[in-house]
């Protein structure tokens, strides 16, 4: 019987939000944000209080993606770009080190993307239990993304996914979770690989 003990189980939560876990440890990325701002997705706020995340990450600090107030109850430590760094205090936040250092098989590499209404934005790899993931946050650089070989899955916002696909392109990944769609993103293309959760739905990766 296969051991599911490195199964990682992804919720999605809304927009760029998501909760992973395993065994050992959980970390939320890009939540809590600020509910249905920008015309985006809003959620219960009874999610806050069921997560318990040993540190959370961020892509960048707009409210669609993080909320000050919000993350202070959940009384834990992120790791983020130095906008939203500032704007918390030094016991709230956990070096790119220390992060890498917590747990066995895992960790975090950030690349510097662009996005054009924020000053500082991240995407991110993670490696974790022999699989390669991939967040995009909010940029529309797709290079970066089409770089990486060997991905198990790839967290892609709906404006990237489109060019991609518009252009023929390939993103070597054997899943791809759509995030931070709304119902007016035109997602046409279909298959195996596409993943589109609804909110609070769970994909477990084997």
């Amino acid at each position: 019987m296969k051991s599911q003990e490195n199964n990682i189980s992804i919720q999605f939560i809304g927009n760029c939000g998501f909760y992973l876990s395993d065994s050992s440890f959980s970390f939320l990325v890009d939540f809590p944000y600020r509910s249905g701002v920008y015309g985006y997705m809003k959620y219960d706020k009874s999610v806050i209080d069921s997560v318990k995340p040993d540190f959370c990450i961020y892509t960048h600090g707009h409210a669609d993606h993080f909320r000050k107030k919000l993350f202070k109850k959940l009384n834990t430590r992120l790791f983020a770009p130095r906008p939203v760094r500032l704007r918390i205090s030094k016991k709230s936040k956990i070096s790119l080190d220390e992060l890498n250092s917590l747990y066995p098989d895992f960790s975090v590499s950030f690349f510097k993307t662009p996005h054009g209404f924020s000053f500082k934005h991240y995407s991110y790899l993670i490696e974790w239990n022999g699989k390669r993931i991939y967040i995009s946050g909010d940029t529309h650089d797709k290079e970066h993304l089409l770089s990486l070989k060997n991905l198990d899955i790839a967290f892609v916002n709906p404006w990237l996914l489109i060019d991609i696909y518009e252009h023929n392109q390939k993103i070597d990944t054997k899943k791809i979770i759509l995030c931070h769609h709304t119902r007016q993103d035109k997602i046409t293309a279909t298959g195996k690989k596409l993943i589109i959760l609804e909110q609070n739905e769970k994909y477990i990766l084997e």
